[in-house]
């Protein structure tokens, strides 16, 4: 066993015994309000016994439950959503008026609704202010503000906004980004005003209780969106080094750790060596998932050392003109202090807004994903929907 492989299993170790002292906890508080409801048997301070309220006519939209697996009682387990790139911009919103939509999110929905916290890559700054970048040597993006509130709304719980977009438009424009998603209970990751803040990672918690820490590294496009010590702008792999340190740091204090990182060729399928070289990193310095985004479709997926790696999830949403190449959802299942499983969705972008593949046009996608990861047990659906990843018990 390698020194890697050690400390990865000490760190599950501390995890678990982590998770079964908050197991205990949770049984006594149990324990206690279940005495509480036993002596009590009426509403503290009312009188009255509270009546069951029922309510008449509700309907669901799609069975969220279908990308959700059912909790234990102090089950500290999380369920997670990833989507790929957003490069939103006023042809994807033109596109989504012209449709009769009023959020690109409409189709994939129940897949949001299914999971604890959902995570994308969001490319493109949301502003009204700033002036094109003219380092940008391909197109400027900027998308409609509007698109804060309906991420919210959809269930988008965070974004990743290190890659060579998010300073299209100046910090004044990744500024008002920043401030326009927090206000809207959207947390970012990736960027601020200094390289310390733009490199901090994103705690987020599930409604269960389970941690887990987001990391935001851009690996591409021009220096000069990258922050500095003193200067505004997005997290970059300055060095695999520092990068290993930031992940191993996360991996010493929050249970599950999954690293975003905008990497690759644009428009290639092939994996290069240097996406390899930073996953390697990653996966050493304790990440249990690294996603990869940028190469606009989706690559293969690989277990390294224990962590699984998506090389490219493909594009949510992309540019107008781009051939509408389908992309993947994932759904990432955390347990017992490590990542459990991985199922992908494929997606494709339709009239500006999201839907997901069924039949044969799902399976030819699934099959190439199949094809382009050799190295592990990813199975197709028998109806074809998805592909399951089974990972450690």
């Amino acid at each position: 066993m390698t020194r890697t492989q050690q400390q990865r299993l000490r760190r599950r170790r501390q995890r678990r015994q982590s998770l079964f002292l908050a197991l205990g906890c949770s049984l006594v508080l149990g324990l206690v309000f279940l005495v509480f409801s036993l002596t009590s048997g009426r509403y503290p301070g009312g009188g009255e016994e509270f009546p069951a309220v029922e309510t008449e006519g509700a309907t669901a939209e799609a069975p969220a439950e279908a990308f959700q697996q059912a909790p234990e009682p102090g089950d500290l387990s999380l369920d997670l959503g990833l989507g790929g790139d957003l490069a939103l911009s006023s042809s994807s919103s033109a596109a989504l008026q012209a449709a009769g939509n009023v959020s690109p999110w409409e189709g994939i929905r129940s897949f949001l609704a299914g999971h604890d916290l959902n995570v994308v890559s969001l490319e493109s700054p949301l502003c009204r202010g700033g002036s094109p970048n003219p380092d940008q040597p391909s197109t400027c993006l900027r998308g409609d503000i509007s698109n804060a509130a309906s991420m919210a709304a959809a269930g988008v719980s965070a974004v990743c906004v290190a890659n060579d977009h998010a300073m299209d438009y100046g910090y004044q424009g990744l500024e008002e980004t920043l401030n326009l998603l927090r206000g809207e209970k959207v947390g970012v990751c990736g960027a601020g005003p200094d390289r310390q803040a733009a490199g901090q990672p994103l705690v987020l918690k599930s409604p269960r209780g389970a941690e887990l820490a987001l990391l935001s590294f851009n690996d591409v496009g021009p220096g000069s969106y990258a922050a500095g010590e003193d200067t505004p702008g997005v997290n970059a792999v300055t060095s695999l080094e520092e990068m290993s340190e930031a992940v191993s740091n996360a991996a010493g204090e929050v249970p599950y750790v999954v690293v975003f990182v905008h990497w690759g060729g644009e428009r290639e399928k092939e994996i290069t060596s240097r996406q390899r070289e930073v996953a390697y990193a990653c996966a050493r310095a304790g990440a249990d998932l690294v996603v990869g985004c940028h190469p606009r479709s989706p690559q293969g997926i690989e277990v390294i050392e224990g962590a699984t790696v998506i090389y490219s999830l493909g594009s949510l949403i992309g540019l107008e003109g781009e051939s509408r190449a389908a992309g993947l959802l994932a759904s990432c299942r955390f347990q017992d202090g490590t990542l459990r499983s991985v199922e992908l969705f494929p997606v494709r972008q339709k009239g500006g807004g999201l839907e997901l593949l069924q039949g044969e046009e799902a399976r030819g996608v699934l099959e190439e994903l199949v094809g382009a990861s050799p190295d592990v047990n990813l199975r197709v659906s028998s109806g074809y929907g998805s592909a399951r990843l089974e990972l450690g018990r």
